[in-house]
């Protein structure tokens, strides 16, 4: 046995015919393992050297589609901003009903008690008397009638009189 070299026995893959390979243009086969001494037997192979890639340049629809995506962005942005706006307003006049509510609901209740506390009989009628009313329980209601001065068919369409055989009107009124 040789220094260096190994000696193996075919088995397996090794024992078909040899496949052919193709390697890419990028792949590189370092000189480390291409030339030890375990694969000197094998034929080394080289890929060809890549020229270095070039920085790609965006292409048209990337140019496009950032400052569309910057003006989609502001026009969200500007929506949400003026919702949160409105929303402000709207907090504002909801808490101006509401104080205006209370205010209102305090006048209602000062203004309960007091029909509450005018509607008692005896308060009306003191005050009815203050005034110089006086009471109609026993007036009688008496009929006056007057001459119609008013064309016939003017009659029929004014409501409260009604006409009589004679061509007068019936007015009621209290003594």
């Amino acid at each position: 046995m040789q220094k260096g070299k190994m000696q193996y026995a075919m088995a397996g893959v090794q024992m078909q015919p040899a496949m052919v390979m193709n390697v890419r243009s990028n792949v590189r086969v370092p000189d480390a393992e291409a030339g030890c001494d375990a694969y000197e037997s094998r034929t080394p192979y080289r890929a060809e050297q890549a020229p270095p890639a070039a920085r790609p340049q965006p292409s048209l629809p990337y140019r496009v589609a950032i400052p569309f995506l910057l003006v989609l962005f502001l026009a969200f942005f500007w929506m949400t901003a003026d919702k949160l706006i409105q929303r402000s307003q709207l907090s504002g006049n909801i808490d101006a009903m509401e104080s205006s509510i209370k205010v209102l609901t305090a006048e209602n209740m000062v203004l309960t008690e007091q029909v509450k506390a005018n509607r008692d009989q005896a308060r009306i009628g003191y005050l009815a008397q203050q005034m110089r009313l006086i009471s109609s329980d026993g007036v009688e209601t008496v009929m006056v009638i007057a001459p119609d001065t008013r064309p016939q068919e003017a009659q029929m369409t004014v409501t409260g009189i009604s006409p009589l055989p004679d061509g007068q009107g019936m007015i009621s009124g209290s003594r």
